[in-house]
């Protein structure tokens, strides 16, 4: 019998369903909010890198976005960006 077919027949509330259920929100939450602070960190440490690192191809913008197509920079302009 299912939990509900359980309750309506002999009136006993499904604790069991609702603690998996409560187990399983309270996990993702967890997992949510352990990832988040490091998943807007590594964002910008991804475009910081971008910037220092990449050159636009084709789009006239200084600074690269995510996804577009870029190409490195030659070894005098990576050495003249360190110094």
């Amino acid at each position: 019998m299912t939990p509900m077919k359980k309750y309506i027949k002999y009136g006993v509330f499904p604790y069991k369903i609702m603690l998996h259920i409560a187990l399983l929100f309270f996990t993702m939450m967890e997992v949510v909010l352990i990832i988040q602070p490091d998943t807007s960190y590594q964002a910008s440490i991804a475009k910081y890198f971008l910037y220092l690192f990449m050159v636009p191809t084709g789009s006239g913008n200084d600074v690269p976005r995510m996804g577009e197509k870029t190409m490195l920079h030659s070894v005098s302009d990576t050495a003249s960006l360190v110094q």
